[in-house]
């Protein structure tokens, strides 16, 4: 089931061309934020995330994005048997 929500996630954001969410986004830096995620996220450039550094564990290079914050989706691949979305 999971992996099928997955696939609509990806599918209707490339159609779409841009991923939206209502509630803030959170990402890390650098690494995995979530290592049993179906889908991992790669933001090549942001002009509205914002670091938590000083408010967050230093390990987690957190950063945060405002609500309605629109990622644009350009492609799709596989690597390692992960689904990637840039």
């Amino acid at each position: 089931m999971y992996q099928e929500v997955s696939e609509n996630f990806v599918s209707d954001a490339l159609e779409r061309g841009y991923i939206q969410e209502k509630s803030y986004a959170s990402s890390t830096q650098h690494g995995v934020y979530n290592a049993e995620d179906n889908v991992r996220m790669v933001i090549k450039k942001s002009n509205s995330g914002r670091q938590l550094n000083g408010f967050t564990l230093d390990t987690e290079n957190e950063v945060l994005f405002k609500r309605n914050t629109k990622f644009i989706a350009t492609d799709t691949y596989v690597k390692d048997g992960k689904r990637y979305m840039r």
